[in-house]
């Protein structure tokens, strides 16, 4: 799967667009939180990275963003949701 994250250009550009932010910061919060609060699903980083895609992507209901997200399956992976197994 990782060749696949490698080569995809969707995949490539957007990693490389969310390259330009500090994601330590969310993840510090939601290691704090979750200390206290448990796990609840998808990191928050996966949200945050969907929302940056909606905006980016000029993307005004979730709609768009799922049926957009459904069209680039390699970028769900990306964004960090986890897969049902």
């Amino acid at each position: 799967m990782a060749s696949l994250l490698a080569v995809d250009p969707l995949v490539q550009e957007y990693r490389t667009f969310f390259s330009l932010f500090d994601w330590s910061v969310v993840q510090r919060w939601q290691a704090q939180r979750s200390a206290c609060f448990g796990s609840h699903g998808h990191p928050l980083t996966a949200y945050l990275k969907a929302f940056l895609v909606r905006t980016k992507e000029g993307l005004r209901y979730a709609k768009q963003v799922r049926d957009f997200l459904l069209k680039h399956p390699l970028l769900i992976i990306e964004l960090g949701f986890h897969l049902p197994t």
